[in-house]
């Protein structure tokens, strides 16, 4: 029961934010997430001297992350929105 409340509470906080935010965000922070990743990556197995010049490999990672958290919150959305309609309307 508690997770449910917890569900209900979060789910109206983001609702009032908007999906536009909510998918932003969601893109922002998994490409942010990608970008660090591929730099960590390639300082530890790549040749770290020429490693941060491959900007453009770090532009494709975040632009990645970004097209991948975007399309997984849109479809978050979805399913939280009929979770939450459920919850609501059999309690």
């Amino acid at each position: 029961m508690r997770n449910t409340e917890k569900f209900i509470k979060k789910w109206e906080k983001d609702k009032q934010k908007g999906k536009f935010k909510y998918v932003l965000t969601a893109g922002i922070m998994t490409g942010t997430g990608s970008l660090v990743g591929s730099v960590i990556g390639r300082l530890t197995y790549g040749n770290s001297i020429y490693s941060l010049m491959d900007v453009h490999l770090y532009f494709a990672s975040f632009l990645g992350g970004f097209i991948g958290g975007v399309v997984g919150s849109l479809a978050r959305w979805s399913s939280n929105e009929e979770k939450y309609n459920h919850l609501v309307n059999n309690k």
